[in-house]
């Protein structure tokens, strides 16, 4: 992820970061590379977002980075996890795994939008267990049970500290609340 911050604004916050680099780059998202209906959340799997990425060729690190934002997304629960939330960088002629970015606590129960995770994980859009992370191991050697349980332990581990940010930067005790009690850091 790039440099960032966040500029107050009276009760407000902004969040700022830098530009992926100085200079123009090709992007392409997941929704236009696999032609996905991001309007139809559950039409798309974190499943085939690897298959993507193995047609892209992707090395093991980008795969891993991508196992690692799921995660993410399932555990701090970013509902928004939609395809064109996952991007592509063209550099030389190879496409590579863009920078991380739209990375928020985005959930809301009865909502249409968020209400449950746009892609899904073994079928399921919420209510995850590690079984469900387990089924990515048939896509790839890469995804070892022992790999799979080091990412959701190291980003549960990571999460949990969020609180001491939401102190720091002022989040609305309130808000900070219902986030604490919807993370999902007993997968």
């Amino acid at each position: 992820m790039m440099p960032c911050q966040l500029l107050p604004e009276g009760n407000r916050r902004h969040f700022i970061t830098d530009r992926f680099g100085n200079k123009k780059r090709h992007v392409q998202t997941l929704n236009g590379l696999a032609h996905v209906d991001y309007k139809k959340p559950g039409s798309f799997s974190y499943a085939e977002l690897f298959g993507v990425a193995r047609q892209l060729k992707l090395s093991a690190k980008e795969a891993e980075q991508l196992l690692k934002r799921m995660t993410f997304n399932i555990i701090a629960r970013n509902h928004d996890d939609h395809a064109k939330n996952f991007s592509f960088m063209l550099k030389g002629d190879q496409l590579m795994l863009a920078p991380a970015y739209d990375l928020a606590y985005s959930y809301k129960p009865g909502s249409k939008w968020v209400n449950s995770h746009w892609m899904s994980l073994n079928g399921k859009r919420d209510h995850f267990s590690r079984q469900d992370f387990y089924s990515l191991e048939k896509l790839s050697f890469l995804f070892s049970r022992e790999v799979i349980n080091r990412i959701i332990d190291e980003t549960i581990e990571t999460v949990s500290d969020w609180r001491k940010l939401a102190v720091e930067f002022e989040v609305p005790n309130l808000l900070a609340q219902e986030i604490d009690e919807n993370l999902c850091l007993n997968i």
